[in-house]
């Protein structure tokens, strides 16, 4: 799957893709055990604060999840270090990254992967789909 920003493969050939307009995206797997989504949402600023706007996204998170979402260690997307927000509870599992990009414009990326089932295999997925991305 291909973005303004980045490019990046589904965690393994059972999942189908679903592409939507320009900055935005992503795929689920069988029966609904898995969803990936992009979205790089553009700024108004060319300048954006990426702490006021994880602040607005953990919030956000919080309200709108039946588990508690919290922030996690930053980890490393195909080399720029990006923000984590994570949460499970209830066979639920979620991960969140998002950063701030500056090209081709100013805009606020997210990566929510979101499975189903085992904290294991979520694990698994995660790690397919980082190992896969690349910044175009």
């Amino acid at each position: 799957m291909r973005f303004p920003s980045a490019q990046l493969r589904l965690p393994d050939e059972t999942w189908t893709a679903k592409p939507a307009d320009k900055g935005s995206g992503g795929g689920y797997a069988p029966r609904l055990s898995g969803q990936l989504f992009v979205n790089e949402v553009p700024t108004i600023t060319n300048d954006p604060d990426l702490d006021e706007l994880l602040d607005l996204s953990l919030a956000d998170a919080n309200r709108n999840e039946s588990f508690a979402v919290r922030l996690g260690p930053a980890r490393d997307l195909d080399g720029v270090s990006v923000a984590v927000l994570e949460g499970s509870g209830g066979g639920e599992h979620l991960v969140r990254f998002e950063t701030v990009v500056l090209e081709p414009q100013p805009a606020y990326l997210t990566l929510e992967i979101r499975t189903t089932g085992s904290a294991a295999l979520h694990r698994e997925r995660v790690e397919a789909v980082v190992a896969s991305w690349q910044w175009r």
